[in-house]
């Protein structure tokens, strides 16, 4: 594979999973989430990791943005509406998604680190975890505030010993 098209090979994959699992009804409903969860956030992180922060560079691609990879941010946007969907279906086990795909994340860039398409600097895997850890949770919540699922995960009591 040539190197200026990984990130237009990982966007095909992860965009094939997405409309292989979601059903199109589904799918139409999330677009929203994808967007703002997705696409908004990934290019933010980015921007300020890449531009502001300096903690990492991307090595090449077919089409950039402010020396982001395009690709890159369309590739992750299939990967959250897969967690979101994967939240709809699962909601009991938003802790194993949140660290799935946080782990996902983590060899995600450690096979762009393998290939040459990332430099870190000051910057590792781990960082990448637990950044990963960080972000979605936040994606679980913005999920819980888009499509109203406060009722995702363990149910609260409906007493406690401090009434």
């Amino acid at each position: 594979m040539e190197n200026n098209l990984y990130w237009v090979v990982q966007t095909l994959g992860y965009w094939s999973f997405v409309f292989l699992l979601i059903p199109w009804v589904t799918l139409r409903k999330m677009l929203l989430f994808g967007f703002l969860g997705g696409f908004l956030y990934t290019w933010l992180v980015q921007f300020f990791a890449v531009i502001v922060f300096n903690k990492w560079a991307f090595t090449k691609d077919v089409l950039t943005l402010f020396e982001i990879p395009v690709f890159f941010i369309l590739s992750w946007t299939g990967v959250t509406l897969i967690f979101g969907y994967l939240l709809f279906r699962y909601p009991k086990q938003q802790i194993i998604w949140v660290v799935v795909f946080a782990l996902i994340a983590t060899k995600m860039n450690f096979f762009g680190l393998f290939y040459q398409m990332v430099e870190l600097s000051g910057w590792g895997l781990l960082d990448t975890f637990m950044f990963g850890i960080f972000s979605h949770v936040l994606i679980l919540y913005l999920f819980k505030l888009l499509f109203h699922k406060e009722e995702i995960g363990a149910p609260l009591p409906e007493t406690t010993d401090c009434e």
